[in-house]
């Protein structure tokens, strides 16, 4: 037997820190407790409405994959606007309604005349500049170039890219010159958002003439196809603070008047304040559950090993794909008792589940000499390398004393701790009819 190319797998195949976008959709596994086929549903049969949706889950659910697999199935039903918040910000935590805004508007003039053909006027333009520059904190330190070339774009068939028009930046109508296919630079000056705005909430004056601007940007896409934004990255939201004041104390992000798909932190699903967002702002909540790799914890949902069975199915087809994308069977490059070692390990973490193949494949290429596939052994290392980066965050006694409630009944306390351990993925959520929970395999030898 062949010895795998161990440095092509884990620094291309399994290459965690990569997200899922249009191009990479070969890898994309479909499985029942994902939303997108109601939410395309919806929007093939509502299009006139401004729907807005909020995508949440787990951190490394699979959020973004999802995103990136709307686009794709809505773009000949859509003109797709898909940025990613989280890419284009220095720091997410500070990012307001309003530069949410102004980046809708701004990536929907980048992608008009270079996907549709539709260039956006110079009065749309301006009036779109002119509104963001009314919310700055301070309006004449403002580089527009720096801000257009600073939005991550989501493109239809490559990955997340920067780079503005010049003509754009200058604030007047010409050529589109998008930097197609390149990749994502990882310099923060090219990441500008956050911090940008002062206070503000809807009903303010600025806003309303911002939001206005916004949608005459909109208008003149629509003259092409209907827009619909995707916008990627808020769930990169973890203080709590933040994540009230952006999507619960004020409903700036309700004001597009195009269908929006936002990526939110899971707070929004648990958090003390979850139900106003559908109940008072008028968002729909389209939560992504983990897979289930594990029977649940006493009486805490109905899960038969069926339904484990099937999500260990899906998991494995994950690790199958991107291996098949590589010409190799799983069979190829694991052993069967660590691939199984894997797939528990992960929690059913989609993000997890490829971090931990990552590393299996490192030790591989490390070992002398090089072996023909990951053992158990190897697996279990990569499980303690991997777990290691993750421990440190719960070993206090307080965050310890909640995992081990949580694992003994099923469900989290409800306090801000709680909270907290949800939004790093410390305690996973699962659901079959009611959400249930169970501490992240890799914490598990702290309790």
């Amino acid at each position: 037997m062949a010895v795998p190319p161990w440095t092509h797998l884990f620094s291309e195949v399994f290459d965690f820190q990569r997200t899922l976008t249009a191009a990479d959709l070969r890898y994309y596994v479909g499985r029942e407790s994902a939303p997108s086929a109601e939410i395309v549903r919806r929007l093939r049969e509502e299009p006139g409405r401004p729907l807005k949706f909020f995508l949440t889950g787990s951190p490394g659910s699979g959020k973004s994959s999802e995103i990136a697999q709307l686009g794709r199935l809505l773009q000949d039903d859509y003109a797709v606007i898909g940025l990613d918040v989280y890419r284009s910000a220095a720091n997410v935590t500070q990012v307001s309604g309003g530069e949410i805004l102004f980046m809708i508007g701004a990536a929907a003039c980048r992608l008009a005349e270079g996907r549709w053909g539709q260039k956006i006027s110079e009065k749309a333009q301006r009036a779109l500049f002119e509104a963001f520059r009314g919310i700055a904190r301070e309006p004449e330190r403002l580089d527009f170039r720096r801000l257009l070339k600073g939005i991550a774009i989501l493109t239809a068939t490559a990955a997340t890219v920067h780079g503005a028009p010049a003509a754009l930046a200058a604030g007047v109508t010409g050529g589109l010159a998008e930097v197609a296919g390149a990749r994502l630079p990882g310099s923060i000056a090219l990441r500008p958002f956050g911090g940008l705005a002062r206070e503000h909430r809807e009903g303010d004056m600025e806003i309303d003439r911002l939001a206005a601007a916004l949608q005459d940007v909109l208008a003149e896409v629509a003259e092409v196809r209907p827009p619909l934004v995707l916008l990627d990255g808020l769930d990169r939201i973890e203080d709590q603070e933040a994540i009230r004041q952006l999507f619960l104390q004020t409903r700036v992000l309700g004001l597009p008047s195009c269908p929006v798909v936002y990526n939110g932190p899971i707070a929004l699903w648990f958090g003390p304040d979850a139900m106003v967002l559908e109940t008072t702002a008028g968002f729909e909540l389209c939560p992504l559950p983990n897979i289930p790799v594990e029977l649940p914890v006493g009486a805490a949902a109905k899960v038969l090993l069926k339904d484990v069975e099937a999500g260990r199915s899906v998991l494995r087809a994950v690790i199958a794909r991107r291996l098949e994308a590589a010409g190799l069977g799983t069979a190829d490059v694991i052993e069967p008792d660590a691939l199984e070692l894997l797939v528990s390990s992960s929690g059913g973490v989609l993000r997890d589940l490829v971090r931990l193949v990552h590393q299996a494949c490192r030790l591989a290429h490390r070992a002398e000499p090089r072996p023909e596939r990951i053992d158990l052994a190897m697996a279990e290392q990569a499980f303690r390398e991997v777990a290691a980066g993750l421990q440190p965050f719960a070993a206090n006694e307080l965050r310890v004393e909640e995992l081990r409630k949580t694992e003994e009944t099923g469900r989290p306390s409800g306090t801000e701790e709680s909270l907290r351990l949800l939004l790093r993925g410390a305690i996973l959520v699962y659901k079959n009819g009611v959400p249930w929970f169970r501490v992240h395999p890799y914490l598990r030898p702290l309790l």
